[in-house]
């Protein structure tokens, strides 16, 4: 068996990210159609190079082991860690538990910068999802490898989701001369969702519930007061006013805006000058093909309407179950292609080894891209998306008897079910760079005969 297969970074851990490059979507059980989970990330205007990541199949260490960290930024060795007793295997931003962890850096203020701790943002991500078997234990992981290593950097977004729980968690550092970090976390309410662009959204927070609904750093609070960052009652005090950058905006507030507008019309109708709220109830339940739809809605303005870049390289959705066995309730839709030239292909999270032929298309449709960008009609894009909509919709109808057949098989024979499961991905995937491959020979073809 493979044990590293190398795959497109999916999940943007060594790119610094500005303002205007994200949206994230997130959707509770109670939110959506079907009862899933799903955690989505679209990146819009960031044409990005295609880097390698590597798929982790669990594996057991030895006693005594370390964890070698290395940074995000240069890739660089910055130290090590005690290694835990076994790691669990990870397909992208998923681990085998159905524990989904993505995030993104954003402006805190300047003087909380700490470049002498162990772990920033993207190591903390990936070992929580190593170590971590649900969003709530990934929460005091991340917390706790921050206090006892160092947290290093600036700020940092979470959005934590397993099959049942959604949460939001924002860090900062402490300044140069302190070890850890100050953060907070928000549960998303059940029947809620959340739509968000890369600056923090946290601003105040009961800082006692009984609905175990917040989770915050001992001195969240106590250490704003100490820098001079807020002096009120507690109760009155907000996380984005004493941390954040003053200077930092997000630049994509309109397409978050609007993309939350899609999900609750009222938000349309809100003045610009409100503040988008944390979390909010949909006008109706969320469909995986609804939230699919979003790469087509958010690239339908006039500076996202080009096919010639790869932008969204790093979108993705997320799919977790708790009806079903985990191998099979996670499924990771990865997006391959360009802002409107692509589709999205599902990965459950059980399987054993990643399809190389995932690389091999995502450059034939590179090069689609690179044949558009050429040309001024539009009768390649619409090929093209309907050749997203034939792929995907035959995803959805088979994964019923996918679903039904895996299922069977895991309760007299696990193994099995991860066999097939992982046949299934494979073969799809095949058959995925097959059509686009096809349709590149066409226009080839076509271009040929113009020259």
């Amino acid at each position: 068996m493979i044990k590293k297969i190398l795959l497109i970074l999916l999940i943007i851990t060594s790119i610094p990210l500005t303002g205007g490059e994200l949206v994230t979507v997130v959707v509770t059980n109670n939110a959506s159609s079907d009862g899933s989970v799903f955690v989505a990330q679209f990146n819009l205007q960031n044409s990005i190079d295609i880097e390698e990541h590597i798929f982790f199949k669990r594996k057991q260490t030895s006693p005594n082991s370390v964890k070698e960290i290395f940074s995000s930024q240069t890739g660089g060795k910055i130290g090590e860690i005690p290694e835990k007793n076994g790691t669990l295997q990870i397909l992208a931003n998923t681990n085998e538990h159905q524990l989904t962890i993505i995030g993104h850096r954003f402006s805190a203020k300047e003087e909380l910068r700490n470049q002498k701790g162990m772990l920033d943002g993207e190591n903390l991500k990936r070992i929580a999802l190593q170590r971590s078997t649900s969003a709530h234990d990934a929460i005091n992981t991340i917390a706790a490898l921050a206090e006892k290593h160092g947290y290093n950097g600036n700020g940092y977004r979470f959005f934590i989701a397993d099959p049942s729980e959604v949460w939001m968690m924002e860090m900062t550092g402490k300044g140069a001369m302190n070890r850890g970090a100050v953060w907070v976390a928000r549960l998303i309410p059940d029947g809620r969702m959340a739509v968000h662009g890369i600056e923090p959204s946290i601003g105040s927070f009961p800082i006692s519930s009984r609905n175990n609904d917040v989770l915050y750093s001992q001195d969240v609070i106590s250490f704003a007061r100490e820098m001079g960052f807020f002096d009120g009652r507690n109760r009155d005090f907000n996380f984005k006013n004493a941390y954040t950058d003053p200077q930092s905006n997000d630049e994509n507030s309109g397409i978050v805006r609007e993309t939350a507008g899609l999900f609750n019309a009222s938000i349309h109708q809100r003045s610009d000058s409100v503040s988008l709220p944390l979390f909010f109830q949909p006008s109706q339940k969320v469909s995986l093909r609804s939230v699919k739809e979003l790469t087509k809605k958010l690239h339908h303005g006039e500076e996202t309407d080009s096919v010639n870049t790869d932008k969204t390289v790093s979108t993705f959705i997320v799919q977790l179950r708790n009806w079903l066995p985990r191998p099979i309730g996670g499924v990771v839709w990865l997006w391959v292609g360009g802002d409107s030239i692509g589709n999205f292909q599902p990965f459950y999270i059980g399987i054993d080894e990643f399809p190389p032929s995932f690389r091999e298309k995502h450059d034939i449709i590179g090069e689609i891209n690179r044949i558009c960008a050429n040309r001024t009609d539009s009768a390649i894009l619409d090929e093209c998306m309907r050749i997203r909509h034939e792929l995907e919709e035959k995803y959805l109808r088979f994964a019923p008897a996918v679903e039904q057949t895996a299922r069977a098989l895991f309760v007299s024979n696990p193994a099995l079910a991860v066999e097939y499961l992982t046949d299934y991905c494979f073969s799809q995937s095949l058959i995925a760079k097959r059509r686009w491959r096809e349709y590149l020979e066409e226009l080839q073809n076509m271009e040929n005969i113009n020259h």
